[in-house]
């Protein structure tokens, strides 16, 4: 009754007056609340009837609370020595447990079963993760992050050696994370965004020469890509070497496309500047305002 009557009156809105609006939602709000409160505690009570439960009656149960985020309820449900039996549950449970921040408890169980059917990249990747999070040495760490990405690359799991990139970056080991991109951009369908992703990191380390030798091989790709275009042209004029060409290339890309996005005319702008042209410089960056 309580739905249908909000329901009732958000649909005639526009006849009610604010008041009435406010209402409806209010409605909406608490039957959404009550709703919710059910499932808690039946998500409760489910919770304590499995414990203490074998392993295969559990285990559906169990994946229900991974998929549904609810990390606490699955470690007080799953105990580790069944965890360990379903490599996929094991990493639902892996999660729960970086989720709760027990880290510790989580590399004594990787450990003390190194038979955990799971991936070894992985398992690497996850005692990489532990020791990050106990702020162990950063040699650790990195020592970790670079076995995992060996054994992916053995496999060719590509999807480890993304996440292992991805975390070494994060981490501060951009070094492992080139060595990652790199390996992945010798896939046509990845090579591109691996590229970018490379001309990132070298952009934060800030090394110009790096990053020129990079957009070089994005142009080999898309050699008409006007974005890789643009960004050569600014490096150059950057470095300063070849900059009349890259003058003259960025000036030939602004014309062609008079629309295209500012970005390309603060290039232009920027090589006037860079030519000691002042007025041009001003009235490019001008035209972008």
């Amino acid at each position: 009754a309580i739905a249908a009557r909000a329901a009732e009156l958000v649909t005639t809105a526009r006849e009610t007056e604010v008041a009435e609006r406010v209402k409806a939602i209010e409605l909406i709000d608490t039957r959404k609340a009550a709703e919710q409160a059910a499932i808690t505690i039946k998500v409760a009570a489910e919770a304590e009837r499995q414990k203490g439960r074998p392993f295969e009656k559990i285990a559906a149960f169990a994946k229900w609370l991974a998929s549904n985020n609810e990390h606490s309820r699955l470690l007080s449900v799953l105990p580790p020595e069944q965890a360990i039996r379903d490599g996929g549950l094991f990493l639902s449970y892996v999660a729960a447990m970086e989720h709760m921040g027990r880290w510790k408890a989580l590399r004594e169980l990787i450990r003390k079963n190194p038979s955990i059917p799971i991936p070894p990249a992985i398992t690497s990747l996850i005692l990489a993760r532990c020791a990050h999070f106990l702020k162990e040495p950063s040699e650790l760490v990195r020592s970790h992050l670079q076995e995992g990405l060996q054994r992916a690359a053995v496999v060719k799991d590509r999807a480890t050696m993304m996440t292992i990139g991805n975390t070494a970056d994060e981490f501060g080991h951009p070094d492992i994370a080139m060595e990652a991109f790199t390996l992945l951009a010798s896939q046509p369908t990845l090579r591109l965004s691996m590229l970018e992703r490379m001309i990132q990191l070298r952009q934060r380390q800030r090394d110009l020469p790096a990053m020129i030798d990079l957009i070089d091989l994005c142009l080999k790709e898309q050699p008409k890509n006007p974005g890789y275009v643009e960004a050569w042209c600014y490096l150059k004029l950057l470095e300063g070497s070849e900059m009349e060409k890259a003058a003259d290339t960025i000036r030939r890309l602004v014309e062609a496309d008079p629309g295209r996005v500012p970005t390309a005319a603060l290039v232009q702008a920027f090589a006037a500047y860079r030519f000691g042209d002042l007025e041009t410089a001003g009235r490019e960056a001008n035209s972008v305002v």
